[in-house]
């Protein structure tokens, strides 16, 4: 394989296509996201359909997280188990392609954008009910899913310490610096009661949603789906990192949500929604060092808020020991600066 996957691309997606689709075609490039990976929307002369575009799984330029096995995989569950995800068309796992169904320009994020303040909480119900749909999806259907615990995503959280602190403090952190923080997340876990295993999308906002042509909600980016706590995407749609969901409607959510709930998981929910702030302050430092995407760093000072006002006791505890002060602003960004501050060894 080349080094650069990438650099080769069009001649591959030209054959590509052209072996899968009878007729003439024509590309239109798409916004791209975080992860390396491309879309193109197909024109053919009955109808139009999304080229995924990713370095083949394996390659050093594949991100962990985003197989396109994985994606394959996912989608046949989650429509068998009767979700609007995009139908594929062909795909070729060597090449890196997959041709999708389109479902259109209508995101979610779009919608609420140009929604009414009425139009907002109704789309906010909307994905809080599918969330539910998704937790009803029973633990014994998802044995073959990795467990969120321990993966890639659980790690993701000492971000925080190996990208973040580094900024905030100007400086490397020090070894014990790292062992408090993970002390920390030691205890803030062993006091929250036990709880079912269920589906994790792991990514659920407002990006990775879809209002189709009936007003159905169809799902995006669900190849790094987990058996876990499925509090977790609730958490992330309503204390989102890149968008204020006004508090009533995160009440009103969150009631709903956890209405048919058997006790309090509002400890879950507090712990789970600082859990993703903590990766996730950490990884848009990472990718603004890593690739130079400095956009996610406007988000910043929201997270900074969010973690501010954690409910997590423990948390609280260890940011006061670790001189971490909340009341402040965040120091000014000297990516160039940043990068001499992050040790070897960071994940």
């Amino acid at each position: 394989m080349t080094s650069d996957w990438f650099a080769e691309a069009e001649e591959r997606r030209r054959e590509f296509l052209s072996d899968e689709i009878k007729g003439d075609f024509s590309l239109e490039p798409m916004a791209h996201d975080m992860a390396p990976r491309f879309y193109h929307r197909i024109h053919t002369v009955n109808k139009t359909m999304i080229l995924l575009e990713s370095a083949p799984d394996g390659h050093r330029q594949a991100l962990p997280g985003h197989e396109l096995g994985a994606f394959m995989k996912v989608a046949a569950f989650l429509r068998g188990q009767g979700f609007r995800v995009p139908e594929i068309y062909a795909s070729s796992e060597y090449l890196g392609f997959i041709l999708l169904e389109d479902f259109g320009n209508l995101t979610f994020e779009t919608a609420l954008d140009e929604a009414t303040e009425t139009d907002v909480r109704e789309l906010y119900m909307r994905a809080t009910q599918l969330l539910m749909k998704l937790k009803r999806i029973g633990s014994n259907k998802l044995f073959e899913f990795p467990v969120f615990w321990g993966s890639r995503l659980d790690n993701g959280i000492g971000r925080f310490t190996d990208w973040f602190l580094p900024y905030l403090f100007g400086r490397p952190v020090t070894d014990g610096e790292k062992a408090a923080f993970n002390d920390m997340l030691i205890d803030a876990k062993s006091v929250l009661p036990a709880i079912e295993p269920g589906f994790v999308h792991g990514d659920f906002h407002p990006s990775n949603l879809m209002i189709l042509q009936n007003g159905e909600l169809g799902l995006l980016d669900f190849q790094a789906a987990m058996r876990g706590p499925s509090i977790y995407d609730l958490a992330n749609l309503l204390h989102d990192a890149r968008r204020n969901v006004p508090k009533d409607i995160i009440w009103d959510c969150q009631n709903l949500y956890f209405e048919d709930e058997e006790g309090d998981l509002s400890d879950w929910y507090n712990f789970l929604s600082l859990h993703f702030h903590l990766r996730v302050i950490g990884q848009f430092i990472k990718v603004a060092i890593m690739t130079g995407k400095t956009s996610y760093l406007s988000h910043l000072d929201r997270l900074w808020g969010y973690l501010g006002e954690s409910r997590i006791s423990a948390f609280q505890s260890y940011a006061e020991q670790a001189n971490i002060d909340f009341s402040k602003a965040l120091p000014p960004l000297d990516m160039e600066k940043i990068k001499t501050y992050i040790r070897p060894d960071a994940a």
